[in-house]
């Protein structure tokens, strides 16, 4: 999917990686790169220019992140913006336990709305529903039959329809598949164009009928460009919650379609390729844009961004507890850093005068006894994390019996919390805090262009 767009923007931020300096030549060198390829992939020539105005504005006037080069700044700018194109933040599918979720699918003929419906109906019972399907396309001949043969397939319940009437196929077909105990719905459509009035009204009336809690409008992603006023003429008719982009295996203009399509406001939920009803694909748009410019490449960037905003975290904890002004959650958060640097034992150690007089043993219990504080302290309410003099009585027995520790447990965190916000006051306190302040240090970064 997408092999030659990915080819030609992995090769976009390889010259700019190869740029012996990182100037305004070079931005605009790649930003021409990454044009010609969003242009060959249909995408929309006003939001290749805005992505590409937007690049340019947040590079020149962004100063570069400590811990990143600007070339590497540059990359994250261009991930973050070529997301924002593809749909930006991803959504989740919600499927409501407490009572039998309905799924309605529409789209233009042809453009795989039943396979779809099959591989939605598959994907729900991978993740433990039980789905069933219905289809009320009394117009294409074979659609009952392709639907039903689909079912057999995965072995999901379908209505079979003994009647020329929508409204009745709609109403009888709902009723008999909550009699076989789904909990989920799947229901097909006949295909339409977004200019037949009549099936569109048509489409309305299936709406109203079964009140579907998410409505997927589906759509090619062959027709590039055209996605965005098809959505529009679709949303028009009825509430389309979500859209699922097929026939993406290898589609010149399935970049268009992306960009376009999310255009309507509407989320892109799902992507397929192939006829196999294994071939549905949730989409998050930040996972897919990392994948289009070669996950190994902006990952490093990535991971040393959180790397920077780790050190950011952990160094405002560090000012709170110098202060004494933290709570056991800070206390909690603190230990896990610590722990991610290495053992108690070698921190200590870095610290003269300090890790020989720490016996071994103690250092072990410590460790030992973090791993139960984490569940004692996720067993209180904000209150008493914040608060921890008020835990006594019913709130102690409570909190010991919640994270399956004895109350002396309880005890002794409380007892410890109140002895390490006094340690960061002392000396030694302030010697741990100057080490782990070293080890937090911020990098430079490449501040040219």
């Amino acid at each position: 999917m997408f092999e030659e767009l990915t080819e030609k923007l992995k090769g976009s931020i390889d010259k700019l990686k190869n740029r012996s300096i990182s100037d305004k030549e070079a931005l605009q060198e790649f930003i021409k790169e990454v044009q010609r390829a969003l242009l060959m992939a249909d995408v929309n020539v006003e939001k290749v220019l805005e992505l590409s105005k937007n690049i340019e504005k947040q590079t020149l006037k962004t100063s570069v992140m400590p811990g990143l080069t600007r070339k590497e700044q540059i990359i994250k700018i261009f991930y973050d913006e070529l997301t924002n194109v593809l749909g930006g933040e991803a959504v989740s599918l919600e499927v409501d336990s407490e009572k039998i979720t309905t799924f309605l699918l529409v789209g233009i003929q042809g453009a795989g709305k039943t396979s779809s419906c099959a591989k939605l109906a598959y994907y729900l019972k991978k993740k433990g529903y039980k789905p069933g399907l219905l289809s009320t396309d009394i117009y294409r001949p074979g659609a009952q039959n392709q639907l039903k043969q689909l079912s057999d397939k995965i072995s999901v319940p379908f209505f079979e329809v003994k009647s020329n009437s929508i409204p009745d196929i709609t109403k009888n077909g709902i009723q008999w598949l909550k009699e076989q105990k789904v909990n989920t719905i799947v229901v097909d459509t006949a295909g339409r164009h977004k200019e037949e009035k009549n099936l569109l009204e048509e489409m309305k009336m299936i709406s109203d009928i079964i009140k579907p809690d998410l409505t997927f409008l589906v759509i090619d992603g062959t027709i590039g460009q055209l996605a965005k006023a098809q959505s529009e003429a679709f949303h028009r008719s009825t509430q389309i919650g979500g859209l699922i982009i097929t026939k993406l295996d290898g589609a010149a203009k399935g970049g268009g379609s992306l960009a376009a399509a999310s255009v309507t406001g509407a989320k892109i939920y799902f992507l397929t390729s192939g006829e196999n009803v294994e071939r549905l694909e949730f989409y998050n748009p930040s996972k897919f844009t990392g994948q289009l410019l070669g996950m190994g490449d902006i990952q490093i960037v990535l991971d040393k961004i959180k790397e920077v905003e780790n050190i950011k975290t952990m160094k405002e904890r560090l000012n709170k507890m110098s202060k004494g002004k933290f709570t056991l959650m800070d206390l909690m958060d603190q230990v896990d850093s610590i722990q991610k640097m290495g053992s108690l034992n070698k921190i200590l150690d870095l610290i003269p005068g300090i890790g020989s007089k720490v016996p071994k043993d103690a250092i072990k219990d410590a460790e030992k006894k973090a791993k139960k504080w984490r569940f004692i302290i996720y067993s209180m309410t904000d209150n008493e994390k914040i608060n921890p003099e008020i835990i006594k009585g019913t709130r102690l027995r409570r909190i010991s019996k919640g994270s399956g520790v004895e109350d002396r447990d309880v005890k002794d965190l409380i007892k410890q919390f109140q002895s390490a916000k006094k340690l960061m006051k002392s000396n030694q306190g302030r010697k741990i805090m100057k080490m782990m302040r070293s080890q937090s240090k911020d990098l430079e970064g490449d501040n040219s262009l």
